[in-house]
């Protein structure tokens, strides 16, 4: 008994030390003092997450900050035809899973004769390692949670990452930023074109 607890003992104190050793800002991500301190009040404010929760219950996805993994999301909400798609990229203990939801409103689906879509599927080990890697490189920790651009058109991105080791820049668990139509060429776009790379892979 004993010796299966000491045993224990000494796989998650190595697992700390190797958390505590990893370095957290790999890519030397600015940490501006502004943006994180912006960041912070914002999402600290109990109403922050009233209206993107409602989304979340249209195509009834989970809260991240509740989940059991490492876990990255992309939500877009169109303007038109097309209503609100998302995409969930959990850890597993070999790769990840995707799942993909598409809504389509009540009028494009009786002119095009498609019904909401879910698709479920593995990710590959290196398949995870890009998305994982991606948010990294493009400092998403680090980014602001808004900009002011916006338009009649277009559609509205939200990226989303849930790391319950922290093991990131700012140090947290949970972190979100948002855009309009996102730049092209942008850190925020580079993410989004790599999480549609992978997730229309055949």
């Amino acid at each position: 008994m004993l010796k299966n607890f000491i045993k224990h003992l000494l796989i998650v104190s190595s697992i700390l030390i190797l958390v505590g050793c990893k370095d957290k800002n790999p890519y030397d991500c600015n940490l501006d003092k502004q943006i994180l301190s912006f960041n912070d009040s914002l999402m600290n404010q109990d109403d922050f997450k009233e209206g993107y929760d409602r989304i979340l219950n249209t195509v009834e996805e989970p809260d991240m900050e509740q989940c059991d993994t490492k876990t990255f999301r992309l939500i877009n909400s169109h303007s038109w035809d097309f209503d609100i798609w998302s995409y969930r990229f959990e850890k597993q203990s070999e790769g990840g899973l995707l799942t993909i939801k598409k809504t389509y409103t009540e009028a494009y689906k009786e002119f095009e004769g498609v019904n909401d879509t879910i698709l479920i599927r593995n990710l590959t080990t290196e398949e995870w390692e890009e998305i994982e890697n991606t948010f990294e490189s493009n400092c998403f920790w680090t980014m602001q949670i808004g900009i002011d651009r916006r338009g009649l058109d277009g559609g509205v991105y939200w990226l989303e990452a849930y790391d319950p080791l922290a093991v990131n820049p700012t140090e947290k668990k949970y972190f979100t930023a948002a855009r309009w139509s996102p730049e092209k060429g942008t850190a925020f776009d580079n993410i989004c074109n790599t999480i549609f790379e992978i997730a229309y892979t055949e």
